[in-house]
């Protein structure tokens, strides 16, 4: 994938998203005062935070049970046991039925034959819909079903399948959590389902949503770091991620609608940021901890400890890499477990050491530089949607009040799953901006993470050389349809409206 979008893509990508019950593929429990936290690892609802349409046969199957559904009458029909109170198919009454029939396994059949035809047909209407260039297909049986039917996931018109998987404990523990589960409903709706090692076999994809030992955070961080794993492998076997244009639905204008930053030492110098951010993580320690500071202030540097141990972590945990608060404070708690007093909760004080370090690396109005201000005032008085994109973990939202009421959103390679230059960063940017990745101009200094990943996925680009900083001989002898060239390349972020203006009357006159 090199160059900008110039193209739409020959067709969209479709993705079968698929797992057994239980097992974090796609909902969020919060039952009441029942609440089971890792099911918050939703593999579905992350893919659509990076822009990929999401269908939902169970969201299909709920409205063809409802009142007037299509599949109401023939149900009742075979199965007149499965009629809800208020009109439509009651799915308690209707498991009951299936249970207690004398061949569960032939009357399931039967079931299948009428509501499997429905579910494909109102699936098909969306993928047709959507403009998306992935669209994922979440199908609870879609293994299942294409075993007993012998077909191939092309038969279903999928390029891909995503199977998700967790350990068989947490499995039965979530679903034990949910409303009106029970044991005997679980056994005979796992005796349904293929097994894990059988459905890992069709799977061209694992995500694996097993609580950790690290924690909630962590397990969602792991999480969403797999599934834009996941996208990152579609995007360099497939290409994308380029406008859909049909005669019902145009391909769009490329006139540049949102304006996206990098943070650190475009808009402020990193090192003021973190300063003030580990003088305020060092003093939380100090105080929470006198017995850890003390060995420090001692003996071996407190800093160099830290910087091995979140070496150490990165290591044991690839799928954190991304996320540095989490590195930072499971890199802490290490350190908290080893010199603590045994009444210490080292996640307890770890959370309130990064959160005085978060409050410290966020709060940048006083180290902005001289043109952010008024660049991005006048950027959005001429009605440009901003943004920033960053690897870093500045929280702007809570603590930058001057510099966050200018942004409309705010992406982080925690948030996205992945660091720039991969592609979910600037994803997670498009899908938050509601545009295509050609109607997005980002910019930052550097030119691997900040030109190439956002040229790789179709933004436009402007390398930000602050100081006048030098570019690379390689740099400078690429061509400016290479991907590793910016569109553009400024000393000061005032340049930009000028810039916008320019590019702007070039494109009305086309």
């Amino acid at each position: 994938m090199t160059g900008d979008a110039v193209a739409p893509a020959p067709k969209k990508l479709v993705v079968g998203l698929t797992g057994g019950i239980g097992c974090g593929k796609s909902t969020v429990l919060s039952l009441g005062d029942v609440r089971c936290p890792e099911e918050t690892v939703s593999t579905m609802k992350h893919l659509g935070s990076l822009g990929c349409s999401c269908s939902d046969d169970d969201a299909i199957v709920h409205a063809l049970y409802a009142p007037g559904g299509a599949a109401v009458a023939p149900l009742l029909e075979r199965f007149p046991a499965a009629a809800a109170e208020g009109g439509g198919i009651s799915r308690e009454a209707l498991s009951e039925a299936l249970r207690s029939s004398p061949d569960p396994a032939a009357s399931l059949k039967e079931l299948e034959a009428i509501v499997h035809p429905l579910v494909f047909q109102q699936r098909q209407l969306f993928i047709e819909s959507a403009r998306s260039w992935l669209v994922v297909v979440d199908s609870p049986l879609l293994l299942e079903t294409m075993r007993a039917r012998g077909w191939r996931k092309e038969d279903l018109g999928l390029d891909a399948i995503i199977v998700v998987t967790c350990a068989p404990q947490a499995q039965r523990r979530r679903c034990l959590a949910r409303p009106g589960m029970t044991e005997g409903k679980l056994d005979f709706l796992l005796s349904q389902q293929l097994a894990p090692a059988e459905r890992q076999a069709y799977a061209d994809f694992l995500v694996d949503s097993s609580p950790g030992e690290l924690g909630l955070q962590a397990s969602l961080s792991a999480a969403r770091a797999q599934a834009a794993g996941v996208v990152q492998q579609l995007l360099d076997r497939h290409g994308g991620p380029w406008p859909i244009a049909s005669a019902r639905l145009p391909r769009p204008s490329e006139r540049i609608e949102c304006v996206t930053f990098d943070l650190d030492d475009t808009l402020f110098p990193t090192k003021a940021s973190l300063r003030q951010a580990l003088t305020a993580f060092r003093a939380e320690v100090a105080r929470r901890m006198p017995r850890l500071w003390q060995h420090y202030k001692q003996g071996a540097s407190f800093g160099e400890a830290m910087q091995d141990e979140f070496r150490a972590v990165a290591g044991e945990h690839p799928r954190l890499r991304h996320d540095f608060s989490q590195l930072r404070q499971l890199a802490l708690e290490r350190l908290v477990e080893r010199f603590g007093e045994a009444e210490v909760d080292p996640k307890e004080i770890a959370e309130h050491a990064m959160a005085a370090f978060l409050a410290g690396r966020g709060a940048v109005d006083q180290h902005l530089f001289d043109d952010v201000l008024p660049t991005l005032t006048e950027l959005k008085r001429r009605g440009l949607c901003l943004g920033s994109v960053t690897n870093g973990n500045a929280d702007l939202s809570a603590h930058a009040p001057g510099l966050s009421q200018l942004l409309d959103f705010q992406i982080s390679a925690a948030g996205a799953g992945a660091a720039k230059p991969r592609g979910a960063p600037f994803l997670a940017a498009a899908n938050a901006a509601g545009l295509w990745p050609c109607q997005i101009l980002h910019v930052g200094d550097s030119l691997a993470d900040d030109v190439v990943g956002a040229r790789q996925m179709g933004m436009k680009a402007v390398h930000l050389r602050r100081g006048g900083t030098q570019l690379s001989a390689q740099a400078t002898a690429a061509a400016p349809s290479a991907p590793s060239a910016p569109h553009a390349a400024v000393a000061s972020l005032a340049e930009l409206p000028s810039l916008l203006a320019r590019w702007a009357e070039v494109q009305s006159r086309l």
